[in-house]
């Protein structure tokens, strides 16, 4: 194999011979800093006799014996980007590799180790290889004998310039090619080959608190970020363009910058942004800047854990928004100069995948505003509420990366879920299809969607508002980044305040939590089953019912009418308290389930028997016969049916928020009480509604209070009929129409004054 590459790679470079520029003396340079990081010979190779292989270049490797050698790599001048383009397609048709990026920049990739499947010249030669044996001594019956131990490549251009890195052990063992990638990567941006992308990463430390983690480490990081959104994205999101600012350059293993204040100076939960402003300008004091510089996004790794791991950090890992005018001012070499920033992410440098890809899902764009006019993706569970109330977002669990996705692993976020349909729908990604009524539909998981593609959205009948509606979505646990378990996902819409607020609904009894191979627990899809209390979630306020009839890699729903009789059951909104978040850190990534700030509704009858969350057991638990509950929700309505003349008392617990604010005992301050209403409804036995008022209360944290009941005797009810499927179902057809109309209207008239011609 390793003769294969390098036939093809000297194909490459005899090419590169026509073309090459005189710009040579930095290529070499970083060939020498890329060897010197990576403790090789720093001799560099680029004539026929040193090296065998024609072309302007200049390769390193790690015993100095060239391309001899297992492990090497080069870089080489070429005329423009065009021209390196040109080779790297070269490289992916005939080394059998495929397109992709390297830190954003474009790059061919062939994955070392045993491959029976070969293509392009590979093929060949083995094949050629292997008749000719065969010639000889007869045909083989070794089923592996068309297999090859393929060396990895990395190659990538960075305009005018390629680098190739390569990797050919004699055993199957590879993987070194993306660290001989990275100490080229960084050495080429240092010399200015690789010109600044939208993302630059810092590593910054303090005096007081020192920073292990090596950048080669934080490089491979971007590379896997690259992939989780590539496949996340369906390719619609192009790779983030990667740059490193490294303390030390290649003279050592020094990667952090050390900025002048200690640790103790920054204070907790404002001391990100001027932890991240005080780490750009060390970074960039002295630099060649010849001219301000504009960035979508600058991540500043800090040293130790991030705030919720350890309660006593400094910083969190979170994301903080600026506008397009926002800048940090630096002293570079050729005096004051500009760093323009939209997002400042600061991470820890012992936070999993998980972690990096939720921040950068905060800085990437959402169709849907945010309170304050800001387009970017929000957080999937709730943090607080009362004056911040755009951090009343639900609850999405592990089905979301921004959810509690982020924790996804056996290492605490090593291999995050992909991101909800919601929030793929407001990423634009996917779109939004409208369910109808009385229909069965063959769902498709989100994880093998393609780009474009639809989820069905179900309006909510109680609200005549298009901004209320149902996602329900298939997921699927295998693949790249798949879901804890595959099923179907219902999600709750609401719009609260500006904003949307999302929860997935649990399957409506136990067990609607499930448990990881590696002992995480997660809450279980929606829907699961074929048949039991896992086959059906039925909305008794909203009159429907949505039943799964095939399950598999693609489950099929049924979404049908139900006419509720003799259920009487109290509705309990939200409306505001809870833990104010002036006093926190902007987009913090959090939110284990269970962990924040809430208000619960629960139910007892006359046996004691119980419906709502066992916080013990983490469980939703139905005891009642008969009960029918919406389950555990987030800043939306929660609601508990009974049978009619069922013995019940029902409660508004606030336990969570006092344990949210045990183990956050700095934002008790921030803390005021939960506000909520009450409405009771009952059907009678031919289906009619009546509602009451019951009024409106408040808990402060850890409090439960009672609230009446439907039989309260004070209670004043009400014939009421709800909106019904209105809002979503028929009004996207209309300008669909329309639109259909105008544009042939506007094309038959371009066809006669020959606009097409």
């Amino acid at each position: 194999m390793r003769g294969t590459v390098v036939f093809v790679l000297a194909a490459v470079l005899l090419c590169s011979l026509c073309f090459a520029a005189s710009d040579t003396e930095s290529a070499q340079k970083v060939a020498q800093k890329a060897a010197e990081r990576l403790g090789w010979p720093t001799t560099t190779y680029s004539s026929v006799e040193d090296s065998g292989i024609p072309g302007s270049y200049f390769l390193v490797s790690a015993d100095g014996q060239a391309e001899d050698s297992d492990q090497y790599g080069y870089v080489t001048v070429l005329s423009n980007d065009l021209e390196s383009a040109y080779h790297l397609k070269f490289i992916t048709e005939w080394l059998d590799g495929q397109d992709s990026s390297y830190q954003g920049r474009s790059a061919s990739i062939v994955t070392g180790g045993k491959n029976c499947n070969p293509r392009g010249l590979v093929k060949i030669l083995n094949q050629w290889a292997v008749g000719f044996f065969e010639s000889i001594f007869g045909e083989s019956d070794d089923p592996d004998k068309y297999c090859v131990n393929e060396a990895g490549v990395v190659a990538f251009s960075c305009g005018k310039y390629m680098v190739v890195a390569i990797d050919t052990p004699d055993d199957e063992s590879t993987g070194a090619e993306y660290d001989i990638a990275s100490a080229f990567y960084t050495a080429a941006q240092e010399e200015g080959l690789c010109d600044y992308g939208d993302t630059l990463v810092i590593m910054a430390d303090t005096s007081d608190r020192t920073g292990a983690t090596g950048l080669g480490q934080v490089t491979r990081m971007a590379q896997r970020i690259n992939e989780y959104y590539g496949i996340n994205s369906y390719g619609a999101y192009p790779p983030f363009k990667f740059s490193f600012k490294d303390a030390d350059g290649s003279r050592g293993n020094a990667d952090w910058y050390r900025v002048d204040n200690t640790l103790a100076s920054y204070n907790y939960p404002n001391g990100n942004v001027p932890f991240g402003v005080d780490a750009v300008k060390k970074a960039f004091a002295g630099a060649d800047m010849p001219e301000d510089l504009y960035l979508e996004r600058i991540v500043v790794v800090f040293a130790g854990d991030g705030h919720q791991k350890d309660n006593t950090a400094k910083f969190s890992n979170a994301c903080s928004w600026f506008n397009d005018n926002s800048y940090i001012e630096v002293d570079a070499s050729q005096g004051k100069r500009k760093v323009y920033v939209k997002n400042i992410i600061l991470l820890s440098e012992n936070r999993e995948l998980g972690g990096w890809v939720h921040e950068f899902g905060h800085s990437m764009y959402s169709r849907v505003a945010l309170p304050g006019g800001w387009n970017r993706i929000s957080d999937r569970y709730n943090y607080d509420a009362n004056t911040a109330a755009d951090r009343q977002y639900g609850e999405m669990h592990h089905w979301d990366l921004m959810g509690s996705g982020s924790h996804w692993g056996p290492k605490d976020g090593d291999i995050p879920p992909q991101m909800s349909a919601f929030t793929k729908v407001t990423a634009t990604w996917l779109e939004y299809a409208n369910a109808a009524v009385n229909t069965s539909y063959v769902l498709t998981p989100v994880e093998l969607m393609q780009k474009g593609s639809t989820v069905l959205r179900l309006d909510d009948p109680e609200f005549p508002d298009a901004e209320y509606y149902y996602v329900i979505e298939a997921r699927d646990s295998g693949g790249y980044f798949g879901a804890p378990e595959s099923g179907v996902v219902i999600s709750r819409v609401w719009f609260d305040q500006g904003h949307h607020v999302v929860n997935a609904l649990r399957a409506q009894a136990a067990p609607n939590l499930g448990t990881a191979s590696w002992g995480q627990k997660y809450i279980k899809p929606t829907l699961y089953s074929v048949s039991g209390n896992a086959s059906m979630y039925t909305n008794v306020p909203g009159e429907f019912r949505i039943r799964m009839l095939e399950a598999g890699a693609s489950p099929k729903i049924t979404i049908e009418e139900f006419k509720p009789a003799n259920l009487a059951g109290a509705v309990a909104a939200p409306t505001g308290g809870g833990v104010n978040g002036g006093g926190n850190a902007t987009s913090t990534e959090n939110a284990m389930p269970g962990t924040m700030p809430d208000e619960d509704l629960h139910a007892y009858d006359g046996q004691g028997r119980h419906v709502g969350m066992n916080y013990q057991t983490e469980e939703y638990e139905n005891q009642i016969p008969g009960a029918i509950a919406s389950g555990d929700l987030v800043g939306a309505p929660e609601w508990i049916f009974v049978p009619e003349g069922t013995d019940v008392r029902y409660e508004i617990s606030t336990y969570r928020t006092q344990q949210f604010l045990s183990a956050n005992p700095q934002l008790a301050p921030y803390a005021a009480p939960q506000t909520f209403d009450t409405t009771l409804v009952k059907f009678d036995a031919s289906g009619a509604r009546y509602e009451a008022d019951g009024g409106a209360g408040s808990a402060s944290a850890g409090k439960t209070v009672q609230i009446k009941g439907p039989a309260d005797p004070s209670l004043k009810y009400q014939k009421k009929q709800i909106p019904g499927f209105s809002a979503n179902a028929s009004c996207p057809v209309m300008p669909a129409i329309l639109l259909l109309t105008v544009s042939l209207a506007l094309f038959q008239g371009f066809m006669r004054r020959g606009a097409f011609n």
